[in-house]
């Protein structure tokens, strides 16, 4: 793995050349940071300014960038696929075809109907949990296969006031029915694990 560095920047954070700038003075000059892309107005087609040429003072963040620009103006209101003129004033505004602006929105639309596929998904999911009862549950197999220790509390609450353990000994009888990984399980969910019962 390389890192990557601008020769002399050091000087300007700390005030003096790191040894590996001063030693590597003579082969090659000192670099200058390349500036953000700005498109050119003047030239027509679609074209950014050569370098050299390029602002680099009073300037925000992605103020070029046409994806950054245009993700801002979609969640804003902005700008959508039905409104022609904004697709085409933004298309000149950051210098490319509007096709391309078009194909960006409906990726962000896209995004958008799946986002709230998977949110209505969660909805439906939660609801039908929030309906079963004891009985719905495998608790065996769920202890066999190790989903057990990833269900909800609300889920774990339906299981021990069904099962009514009123003492010590009924606790203790049911337990030598499973084996060390359920018996771990059973008493921690039913609070005896506590008790040293293990």
């Amino acid at each position: 793995m390389f890192l990557e560095y601008q020769k002399g920047a050091c000087e300007i954070s700390s005030g003096k050349l790191c040894d590996f700038c001063e030693a590597s003075k003579k082969c090659c000059s000192q670099t200058e940071r390349i500036p953000r892309p700005f498109p050119d107005y003047q030239s027509p087609g679609l074209h950014y300014l050569p370098a050299h040429m390029t602002p680099t003072v009073n300037r925000t963040i992605d103020d070029c960038l046409p994806r950054a620009q245009l993700r801002k103006a979609y969640q804003s209101g902005e700008c959508s696929l039905e409104d022609l003129d904004i697709i085409s004033k933004f298309a000149q505004e950051f210098v490319l075809s509007e096709e391309c602006v078009k194909t960006y929105l409906e990726h962000f639309k896209l995004l958008e109907l799946k986002k709230g596929k998977r949110k209505k998904e969660r909805l439906e999911k939660s609801s039908v949990k929030v309906k079963m009862t004891y009985q719905d549950y495998d608790w065996v197999g769920m202890c066999n296969d190790g989903t057990l220790s990833k269900q909800t509390v609300a889920v774990l609450d339906k299981y021990i006031p069904q099962e009514q353990f009123d003492s010590g000994n009924e606790l203790e009888e049911a337990a030598l029915s499973l084996t060390c990984e359920q018996a771990f399980f059973f008493f921690l969910f039913t609070g005896e694990g506590e008790k040293g019962r293990l």
